[in-house]
This record gives C-alpha cells, sequence and structure tokens, in this order.
C-alpha cells in the first residue's frame, strides 16, 4: 500500500515490494529533482518520524504501525506536493 499509494505522487522505491535483497519493513523511496532534506522536514513537522539515506527517505515500519500511519504519511505526501 505505502509503495504503491506513494508511486501516485511520484515516490519510487529503491527496491521492488518482494526483492530479495530487500527488507519487508523498510522502504526507501526517492523523487526525481526533489530535496529530499526539505521534505523530511515537513513530514516530521506532521509527526511524522522518518530519516534519509542516500538522497531517499528511509522509512522503517514497526509493530505498532497500522493503516492509519501510512495513510497519514500518503497524505503529507499529497500536501508536499500541491505546497
Amino acid at each position: 500500500m505505502l509503495v504503491s499509494n506513494g508511486s501516485k505522487y511520484g515516490w519510487q522505491p529503491f527496491r521492488g515490494v518482494g526483492d530479495p535483497a530487500g527488507s519487508p519493513h523498510i522502504t526507501s523511496l526517492g523523487r526525481a529533482r526533489e530535496s529530499v532534506q526539505a521534505i523530511v522536514e515537513r513530514l516530521r513537522s506532521d509527526n511524522i518520524v522518518c530519516g534519509t539515506r542516500g538522497g531517499r527517505i528511509r522509512i522503517s515500519l514497526a509493530p505498532y504501525n497500522d493503516e492509519s500511519d501510512v495513510n497519514a504519511l500518503i497524505e503529507a505526501f499529497a500536501r508536499a506536493r500541491s505546497g
């Protein structure tokens, strides 16, 4: 859900879903010509905890994260795109 909905706003994963070299709970998303640090600061102002790695947003889902947390991230992506 995170990868497919994030792609609607131009965010692409470093590794595809199901890639055996990846980790199922860590997602790294990037968007061409985007200041990742500025986006991370905006996400943090929306109380979304994430970091950066290699010029991408690094999202690590924990067992207590649920669909509402992923939806909050997607909504923040939508606001970041429009503003």
